[in-house]
């Protein structure tokens, strides 16, 4: 799934009758990766989802912002930077002084704008920079083994809160959880669920 439009629209198509667990094709890989949470593809040109992206695949799953892209833990309750792709200019980018944990401020910006901001150019790093005047704040740099099975580079996560679980376990699969408002579970493989398939274009 490329987006948040995208998976509401998977959503809609396993319907209101069926309510439990549904496969999607995302899996545990074995290789830790970085990747922006901003998922929508056409907001990125060629080369945008790599810039700035930190290389290192062990330590801490997320990064934050003091005049430059440092890793850290998600758990630490820090100011943020949220994007809203309806906006222009300067007003895409709004900073948060509220200090929450990097998933609670991706939830926040989720919901109430577009996503946490990705830094994909150096205009937007000036900008995020500028903003943030040296103060630490979460931006959308996460890390993560999730792949998906069509190989493609998403990084669409919506996971329910305290998911996934049993890392490192049995439960290397993905399911949309109907229950949940359509958020993400990891479930043993081997378990039995209708599925969802993705036509190519």
């Amino acid at each position: 799934m490329e987006d948040l439009d995208e998976m509401n629209i998977a959503l809609k198509t396993v319907g209101d009758n069926y309510t439990d667990a549904v496969w999607i094709g995302l899996w545990r890989g074995r290789t830790w990766k970085w990747y922006w949470s901003l998922a929508y593809n056409n907001l990125y040109k060629e080369g945008e989802r790599n810039y700035m992206i930190l290389k290192s695949s062990g330590g801490d799953n997320c990064a934050v912002y003091r005049n430059g892209l440092v890793q850290s833990a998600c758990t630490y309750k820090i100011p943020f930077v949220c994007f809203d792709r309806t906006r222009q200019g300067a007003d895409q980018y709004i900073l948060s002084n509220e200090q929450l944990a990097w998933t609670e401020a991706r939830d926040v910006c989720r919901t109430n704008f577009t996503d946490l901001v990705s830094l994909r150019n150096d205009a937007e790093h000036q900008m995020v920079q500028e903003l943030t005047s040296g103060q630490t704040v979460y931006l959308g740099l996460f890390k993560d083994p999730w792949v998906w099975s069509d190989m493609s580079d998403s990084s669409l996560r919506y996971w329910k809160k305290s998911q996934p679980v049993n890392v490192g376990g049995t439960d290397n699969c993905v399911a949309m959880l109907k229950m949940e408002s359509g958020r993400w579970g990891n479930r043993n493989c081997n378990e039995t669920h209708p599925f969802l398939c993705k036509c190519s274009e």
